[in-house]
């Protein structure tokens, strides 16, 4: 969550909310690639081990505490309400946000499991 503060203070400075965009994006990159480690995990070595939940669990809490769903739609309807302006950049920044966070993820994810396991 410290990471999270400190990257919302670049939300004022930009047209956007570069922050919680920022978080979002790193937030998706860490939650792939901990996913895929944890699938590459089980694969190699069975799913007896420890390591797989703990894996797990640092993916929820840092990935999950990085990203945020709420100030995201939060800043989404702001945007839409400020004024008519503010429509176009509102729609671009949802949709780049979710489109980017989404390709980022498929981008770690899938040659970890792909080539490793």
């Amino acid at each position: 969550t410290i990471i999270r503060w400190k990257l919302s203070s670049l939300n004022g400075k930009y047209q956007l909310p570069l922050g919680t965009f920022l978080a979002n994006f790193i937030g998706s990159i860490l939650s792939a690639s901990l996913a895929a480690w944890a699938i590459v995990e089980s694969d190699h070595q069975g799913a007896q081990r420890w390591e797989i939940p703990i894996i797990k669990a640092v993916s929820l809490g840092v990935a999950g505490s990085l990203s945020t769903v709420s100030t995201f739609a939060k800043e989404c309807v702001e945007m839409s309400e400020k004024n008519a302006t503010y429509d176009k950049k509102q729609f671009v920044y949802a949709y780049g946000t979710m489109i980017s966070c989404c390709f980022v993820g498929l981008a770690v994810y899938s040659p970890i499991v792909r080539y490793i396991s």
